[in-house]
């Protein structure tokens, strides 16, 4: 795997609009930070994720880097930072409306620090995608 990087890096160090190679590349990181995140190295997983999760990278890219942001928010809530939890869900809710499992992960973020109307329209946004568990805590 650490081959297969450090060729896509070249490649996008060659040219950076090699399409193919950036989307390999940011399987290939992804891949790596779960196997980290599944072990528990959390503290190695976050470097991982992010080379392929900075500034400089492109807006259309981000619904590419989606499963890694959902990572992330996993990583953070391991490492109680529940605020950068919050902002990678809310990254991952805005290129994917329907993602369920982050709006029911963010309305239980939101419900612990005390802000019940966007748990609660969190919440109401997965129930009606179909989401029994977010239907089942609604008031």
């Amino acid at each position: 795997m650490d081959e297969a990087a450090a060729a896509y890096e070249q490649v996008l160090e060659l040219d950076s609009f090699a399409d193919i190679a950036r989307q390999r590349l940011i399987g290939v990181y992804t891949t790596q930070a779960r196997h980290q995140a599944n072990s528990k190295s959390w503290h190695h997983a976050l470097p991982t994720l992010k080379k392929i999760l900075n500034a400089q990278t492109p807006e259309s890219w981000i619904p590419y880097q989606k499963e890694a942001y959902a990572l992330r928010s996993e990583i953070y809530l391991k490492l109680n930072q529940p605020e950068l939890a919050i902002e990678d869900l809310s990254t991952v809710i805005r290129v994917d409306p329907a993602n369920a499992v982050a709006l029911v992960t963010r309305a239980k973020l939101y419900r612990d620090r005390l802000q019940g109307r966007l748990a609660k329209d969190d919440l109401e946004r997965a129930c009606v995608i179909g989401s029994l568990p977010a239907c089942e805590q609604l008031p």
